[in-house]
């Protein structure tokens, strides 16, 4: 399993891209893991990491306002929040609606089993004009 998931995201990640790992990265051996794939990787901490400092992460990509984070249960998003995107809930669902702003598991669960780019992310959720649960 672990051989597929590396050759996947080496397959899939340049070692110029930047990915953002919403938690759960691994149970152990996370710089060994860590070391084995291509990118800029940025964690954010999941309810199963212990040395993450990040929880959560809003940013602008081609004027997109993006909040990230691993649990998908949100109390409340920064203002100007366009696109959430998640972790934790594994092949749950793939996109749905939190107070009509599209949430977005980025796990690889439901995603082939690679990491997913953003632009397949606004791709996928502009299909779906009601974001409904996949």
């Amino acid at each position: 399993m672990n051989n597929a998931l590396t050759n996947n995201w080496n397959e899939t990640v340049s070692n110029s891209d930047i990915v953002f790992i919403l938690g759960d990265f691994a149970m152990r051996h996370q710089n060994e893991y860590a070391s084995q794939l291509n990118g800029q990787k940025v964690f954010l901490c999941g309810n199963h990491d212990k040395r993450w400092e990040l929880s959560s992460l809003f940013l602008i990509s081609n004027g997109l306002h993006i909040f990230m984070q691993h649990s998908p249960y949100l109390k409340e998003v920064p203002d100007g929040t366009e696109l959430i995107l998640c972790g934790h809930v594994h092949h749950n669902w793939k996109i749905k609606d939190w107070n009509k702003i599209p949430i977005v598991n980025v796990g690889v669960d439901v995603w082939d089993y690679k990491p997913v780019s953003l632009d397949t992310i606004i791709a996928s959720y502009n299909v779906s004009t009601s974001h409904s649960v996949d």
